[in-house]
């Protein structure tokens, strides 16, 4: 039996991590590789070839967000992310007023007290991170009762 101009494709068994390498035996009474990309051109009749997996070049994320420079007490601060860049990104929030961190990619926050709270927010991926700061402040509510002049 002869099989001519066959064409059989490798495939490893689980995907390969840039650097890991998969190894493909060929055996057969010949075998003639009629690309010139890989040697070698015509093999003995048992052949191995080696391929490698290319490092994938990922460029790290620029952070950055949008919020409202000011709002009131009471009122919650709605952060829009809109980090640019390679992904899958990976997000890392500080409020500035030291509660926990969130990884949310469009957290909401409250803040507990008035005052200006420094907000980092750190984007990173396999090519490396960034992070962008903005200061927002909370302003205090104020009560403000009606004054007569009869009531002294």
């Amino acid at each position: 039996m002869c099989i001519r101009d066959s064409v059989y494709t490798v495939t490893p068994a689980a995907a390969l991590a840039p650097g890991e390498t998969c190894q493909a035996q060929l055996s057969a009474v010949a075998i003639h590789d009629s690309d010139a990309d890989d040697p070698p051109d015509t093999p003995a009749a048992g052949v191995a070839w080696t391929f490698t997996i290319a490092p994938t070049v990922v460029a790290p994320p620029l952070a950055s967000f949008t919020v409202a420079a000011s709002l009131w007490l009471g009122q919650t601060a709605q952060f829009t992310n809109t980090t640019t860049g390679d992904g899958p990104p990976r997000y890392v929030w500080d409020f500035g007023d030291g509660s926990p961190l969130s990884n949310a990619t469009h957290p909401s926050h409250r803040y507990a007290a008035p005052g200006r709270y420094t907000v980092t927010l750190t984007a990173t991926n396999d090519g490396g991170g960034s992070t962008v700061t903005t200061i927002i402040e909370v302003l205090p509510r104020s009560i403000y009762l009606p004054f007569s002049a009869g009531n002294q």
